[in-house]
């Protein structure tokens, strides 16, 4: 079985990570958007965040955009 490292971090923490990598501006600026949707992310709508291509890529909280990154995950682990 493969082993996977799972990294969780707790909404309380969020804005003091956001800005450890450099990016809590962007967020509350409307810079970042959503990967799936395009939506604009701010710190309420943050449903996911996770690495992609040496960036931090951004999930909103839309049903459909968690939909998709879920299937995007299975497809990336399983290459469906």
């Amino acid at each position: 079985m493969e082993k996977e490292t799972l990294k969780t971090l707790h909404e309380t923490d969020l804005e003091a990570y956001l800005q450890r990598i450099g990016i809590l501006n962007d967020v509350k600026t409307g810079v970042i958007k959503c990967k799936f949707c395009s939506g604009v992310i701010t710190l309420d709508n943050i449903h996911v965040l996770f690495p992609e291509s040496g960036q931090v890529k951004f999930v909103c909280d839309k049903p459909k955009c968690i939909k998709e990154f879920n299937s995007y995950l299975r497809l990336k682990k399983y290459g469906e």
